[in-house]
């Protein structure tokens, strides 16, 4: 089979020449460069659409590195790191807020339970030094009480004393009767032997 046209040596010539020109003219993707203003070089998956990164100029303006935003947008991989710095200081300091706030939640509590134990501390120390009061109260009554005894203890031996110096003075007078008894009989006797009648008055 033969090809319908035919083949010359210069038409083959100018097709080698041609395939090198292009050759001459191609770029390296390695040594290529993309300048702002000149589109950008979109990383797609197999799925239609699915780009996932953009190297150059990005859609809805901005220039780099750009990687989708989260909101149907792109954003450039400084733009990205600088969010996601901003919301792990938002978390941090949300923690430390909530941390701060339970600290003081606690230490209020325990506050709280420092002002009670205080509130009975001192109700206890009224009732103490209350009681301190009745006790020196009592006390007092009790050397009142111990005055007057040692007062009537002291009256009980002053009247003791009264008492035995009295039988003393009374067994005095009932020995002087008893003499005198004796010696009134003594002189009935005689009386009697002289023929006298003793004379009693009435």
């Amino acid at each position: 089979m033969r090809f319908p046209y035919r083949e010359s040596v210069g038409s083959n010539l100018r097709t080698l020449f041609g395939a090198d020109r292009l050759r001459a003219q191609s770029r390296n993707l390695g040594s290529s460069s993309i300048t702002q203003g000149e589109g950008s070089l979109e990383l797609r998956t197999t799925d239609a659409g699915g780009t996932v990164m953009h190297l150059g100029d990005l859609p809805g303006g901005g220039f780099g590195i750009g990687v989708p935003n989260g909101a149907g947008g792109w954003h450039t991989v400084q733009d990205d790191a600088q969010v996601r710095a901003n919301a792990a200081q938002a978390a941090a300091e949300a923690s430390a807020a909530a941390a701060t706030s339970a600290l003081a939640g606690r230490v209020g509590t325990a506050e709280g339970r420092l002002d009670s134990h205080a509130t009975r501390l001192g109700s206890a120390e009224g009732r103490l030094t209350s009681a301190e009061s009745m006790n020196s109260t009592q006390n007092g009554r009790l050397d009142s009480h111990a005055s007057r005894l040692g007062g009537t203890e002291n009256d009980v031996t002053a009247m003791q004393s009264t008492i035995n110096t009295q039988a003393a003075t009374i067994n005095s007078l009932v020995g002087a009767l008893n003499a005198a008894g004796e010696r009134m009989d003594r002189m009935d006797a005689r009386m009697n032997q002289n023929g006298l009648m003793p004379y009693y008055p009435a």
